[in-house]
């Protein structure tokens, strides 16, 4: 009886169909099998990167503790984001004066490892300069709900933005997006959707696909980008200021140089700062942002 059976089985083996000639002949190949052991092993890599790329771009654990009560002089927005429904918070800084005739406004968009709360003195600089601040959370940072990435902040973004269009002291010509590494890649994609009257980019890259080398990956598989390179060219004319440090060590100061190739008008400013310490002179950080409002009439003299 076993013997049947052996027979039987060896029968079936006989009858399967051979591997074609050519996957035989590649396989029986050292370097063949090599190379699939690699590709193999490369496909792991990419996929692990790809399911870091949250936390790697988003390091919102080391951001600090978030803020328990609300800042003096400030409002707190709260909207509920357009996919998943995540509570998402801003706070918002009316300027002195504005409820007497329409000010303009400003949308901050901080760094990848701060928060809204830690950004009061960029409030009182521009509230120094008569303005309206908007100070604008990233999802899963600081109190807000849900997981932060490209598509979810601008949408966050955009829904603060019509939030503001609804506020009789705001002047709706004069939007000016201002946004810190990070945040500059926020602040361009906005302008794609929202155009603003002018837009900051302060210690920003050129695209976050202009890293994923660094790392092993592709850049076609970044999934959120953040183009700001392919957004500029679209702002033509627009007012817009590049503040970068020349010792740069995060985002070399070559990010800050080649932003200004797509916008060749733009004012650029730099300096011999590193990145986490941009900007080491305070006031000749406020004194370049305040001559560019002047010289676009944002503000007066």
């Amino acid at each position: 009886m076993s013997d049947q059976v052996t027979a039987a089985a060896a029968s079936e083996i006989s009858a399967a169909p051979p591997a074609p000639r050519g996957i035989r002949r590649v396989l029986r190949r050292p370097l063949a099998r090599v190379a699939i052991v690699l590709l193999v092993i490369y496909g792991v890599w990419c996929a692990g990167m790809l399911g870091l790329e949250t936390n790697l771009l988003f390091p919102r654990q080391f951001a600090g503790e978030p803020h328990r009560a609300v800042p003096p002089g400030a409002e707190q927005v709260w909207i509920r984001a357009v996919d998943d429904g995540s509570r998402v918070e801003a706070l918002y800084f009316q300027a002195p004066g504005a409820a007497a005739a329409p000010a303009p406004v400003v949308i901050y968009a901080h760094g990848n490892g701060e928060l809204i709360g830690q950004q009061m003195h960029i409030v009182e600089m521009y509230r120094s300069m008569g303005m309206n601040v908007l100070l604008a959370e990233y999802r899963g940072y600081g109190n807000c709900e849900g997981t932060p990435s490209q598509r979810a902040i601008v949408s966050d973004f955009e829904q603060f933005h019509s939030w503001l269009l609804r506020r009789p002291e705001i002047d709706p010509d004069r939007f000016i997006y201002h946004g810190r590494s990070l945040g500059g890649g926020v602040a361009a994609q906005l302008a794609a959707s929202r155009r603003p009257a002018a837009l900051i980019l302060e210690t920003t890259f050129t695209s976050i696909t202009s890293f994923a080398w660094r790392y092993g990956v592709p850049p076609f598989l970044v999934r959120s980008p953040f183009r700001t390179d392919r957004v500029l060219p679209t702002l033509r004319g627009m007012p817009i200021l590049i503040m970068h440090g020349r010792r740069d060590t995060i985002v070399p100061v070559s990010h800050g140089r080649r932003l200004r190739d797509p916008a060749p008008w733009a004012d650029y400013y730099e300096t011999d700062d590193d990145h986490n310490d941009f900007p080491t002179d305070a006031r000749a950080y406020r004194e370049t942002i305040r001559a560019f409002l002047v010289k676009h009439g944002f503000v007066g003299e």
